[in-house]
């Protein structure tokens, strides 16, 4: 919070929200989009690391290239493995992906990862997650809903750590299960 805060001070574009108790991703993200005034807002997962320092600029690229784009997917790599489980998940990950960015020309609700995304303001201004699905891929789902279109870069990329153990991993397709259930109440 210290280093956020000195950020801040530096950058006066920069507006740290320091909660003293955690409200939960969606509420977060909501809170966030409501407060946003910007044209193009970028939002990542606090466990995700930009691979270099040209990541907002190419989240951004894509919709000054296309201004139809309305939501834009980031890659997103997983970090070397440090056991033999993880380097399965991770490995899992990378063959997945290679699939899904053969379908519809990237465009599927698998490339638009709650890890890194970037919305318009015509988008998120609209967008408000409700408390009990997956807002990645609701984000991605209301779009299509209502017209906006997706795109995925592999040019914009963050770090992230894969599932270690049988437990996390569980856990995770446990939630990506339930996840599903509950997008269908939204999106018949």
């Amino acid at each position: 919070v210290k280093y956020a805060t000195s950020i801040s001070k530096k950058y006066k574009k920069v507006k740290v929200i320091n909660r003293k108790s955690r409200i939960g991703c969606r509420l977060i993200k909501n809170e966030i989009m409501k407060l946003s005034n910007s044209d193009v807002l970028i939002m990542l997962d606090a466990d995700v690391i930009p691979i270099n320092n040209m990541f907002v600029e190419e989240m951004v690229k894509v919709i000054r290239h296309n201004s139809k784009v309305s939501l834009v997917g980031a890659d997103t790599l997983p970090l070397s493995a440090n056991n033999y489980f993880e380097k399965i998940i991770a490995n899992s990950h990378m063959f997945k992906k290679s699939i899904f960015c053969k379908i519809n020309d990237a465009d599927t609700v698998y490339l638009c990862h709650g890890r890194a995304r970037a919305f318009t303001k015509n988008l998120y201004k609209k967008l408000k997650f409700p408390s009990d699905c997956p807002e990645d891929a609701f984000s991605y789902l209301f779009a299509k809903k209502h017209g906006y279109k997706f795109a995925y870069t592999a040019t914009a990329k963050v770090w992230f750590r894969a599932a270690s153990d049988v437990n996390d991993r569980k856990s995770q397709s446990d939630a990506f299960l339930l996840g599903i259930k509950r997008l269908e109440n939204y999106f018949p």
